[in-house]
């Protein structure tokens, strides 16, 4: 007979139990039969396993860290380290302005004139027609660094020229279907998901801040979601600040006891010194009580800045000394708590929290370490990252945005256009501006249409290449010889 565990009945074998080593009995999923004994042997196209995501009733509990970061309390917790730590909030900034300002462009499917006219028509759709600028939706969608995630609704319209509100205005008047807004749905006010049998997230309710009130469920497909990463394919990403939340909540307590510390350092602790009779009297010796608890009251009210002064009787025992004094203990010496340099450590935990976020090489010119060749390094790592991001975000936009859209003008799919995102990349000035003195040395116009050079540096239309001149364009144009630099970089 098998092993139990706890005081749980053997349950019957027709009911699908099975004993698992080490675990007892478990229920089995239904599975499919053969001549009425069970088959391993499955439906190639039936999903039979999950995700793994923990969740129930529609919220994730997969953080580890309870009750700190659960599925209520995270949103603001991430919104308290952005708006109060320094390191956080301006990382997260820069990240947010130098990814808004990538540009976005509208491939065409091909080289067709029909294929051009619809990458113009999803140009004008895309850039020009929503109700909101698209550099706002990008820094809106962009919130996922912080929060992990960024549901934002989708709303259409029919392009029917102009009318009494903006959202349903349209520059364009040829009866197609539009996108009127994509509008962020705020990451505190998720009241839960939905999920499938196996784990999949099909929709998202929201809760009315202001009233309290459920709003209607918004289904995956009038939904975008950008994630950092989708990990058991959880709708709540994981946020960029989640490896920073231990350093940033010891760095928080160290600045209150530094700020505490220097305050007693300046100021001291205040002391008033009393007769023993009053010190220790009782609630029975009305008269000393009293003024000890007068003297109590002033210590509390001077330590929180509410006296400026304090009215102290001048009296003598017998021996001619003061029953009553006010004085400052302040520390000292050589070996006291406050010769701990919490500076230091602070800016250590600076560093830490910069390198969760990627943003540490813009510490370098900070600290005593560090040099160009590391910096060029960090740099190139946080463009592939800040790339990768990017990614994802056209990814998004391509699957849950345009190929609906073009479903439901019914335009032919082999026409539909691509939507790519400009370099996440530093240009390197130095070595540029020496190529292009060496192609001006070998008497190569580098304002050429042909060339594009000046596109590629961002002084007209179009983005740097991913490229570097080839050692064979070097060679040619130190020895002076005329080559066709162009085809060099172009094949590169």
């Amino acid at each position: 007979m098998a092993e139990r565990r706890g005081n749980f009945p053997a349950p019957p074998p027709s009911r699908g139990f099975q004993t698992l080593p080490g675990v007892g009995y478990a229920q089995l999923a239904p599975q499919s039969t053969m001549n009425g004994a069970p088959s391993l042997t499955t439906n190639p196209f039936v999903e039979l396993g999950v995700t793994g995501l923990r969740q129930f009733a529609g919220r994730v509990y997969d953080e580890w860290l309870q009750p700190e970061l659960d599925f209520y309390r995270a949103p603001f917790v991430y919104r308290q380290m952005q708006d109060t730590e320094p390191i956080i909030g301006a990382s997260l900034l820069l990240i947010t302005m130098l990814l808004s300002r990538v540009p976005m462009t509208v491939n065409p499917a091909d080289e067709t004139p029909a294929a051009e006219e619809k990458a113009a028509w999803l140009r004008g759709a895309l850039f020009e027609d929503m109700s909101r600028p698209f550099t706002e939706i990008v820094q809106e969608a962009l919130s996922m660094l912080g929060y992990g995630f960024a549901p934002m609704e989708i709303t259409l319209k029919k392009r029917a020229g102009k009318q009494d509100t903006p959202d349903t205005s349209s520059r364009f008047d040829d009866g197609t279907i539009g996108w009127s807004n994509w509008e962020i749905r705020a990451q505190e006010t998720r009241w839960q998901w939905r999920f499938d049998a196996h784990g999949h997230w099909q929709g998202f309710v929201q809760r009315d801040p202001t009233t309290g009130v459920l709003l209607p469920e918004i289904p995956r497909s009038k939904m975008l979601l950008f994630r950092t990463i989708s990990h058991k394919n959880s709708p709540e990403g994981r946020s960029l600040l989640r490896t920073a939340y231990e350093l940033w909540r010891f760095k928080r307590a160290l600045r209150v006891s530094l700020a505490i510390g220097l305050k007693r350092d300046l100021e001291g602790v205040p002391i008033l010194w009393q007769p023993p009779e009053v010190l220790q009297a009782l609630p029975t010796d009305v008269e000393n009580y009293a003024i000890h608890q007068a003297c109590d009251a002033m210590l509390k009210n001077f330590a929180r800045d509410r006296l400026e002064g304090i009215h102290m009787p001048l009296a003598f025992d017998e021996n001619g000394n003061k029953r009553f004094d006010f004085t400052f203990a302040t520390a000292g010496g050589s070996n006291t708590r406050r010769n701990a340099n919490i500076g230091v450590i602070i800016d250590g935990l600076n560093l830490e929290i910069a390198i969760t976020l990627l943003t540490d090489l813009f510490l370098l010119g900070h600290t005593q370490g560090g040099n160009r060749s590391l910096g060029d390094m960090k740099h190139e790592l946080f463009a592939e990252a800040m790339s990768t991001i990017m990614d994802s975000f056209t990814e998004e936009v391509t699957r849950w945005a345009i190929t609906p859209l073009w479903e439901i003008n019914a335009f032919d799919p082999a026409l539909q256009p691509t939507l790519e995102h400009g370099k996440v990349a530093r240009l390197d000035l130095d070595q540029w501006g020496t190529f292009l003195l060496h192609l001006q040395q070998a008497g190569i116009d580098v304002t050429a249409p042909g060339l594009q050079v000046l596109r590629w540096l961002g002084l007209g239309e179009g983005d740097l290449p991913d490229v570097t001149p080839t050692r064979e364009a070097w060679d040619a144009v130190d020895e002076g010889d005329v080559v066709d630099v162009t085809a060099g970089v172009a094949a590169a």
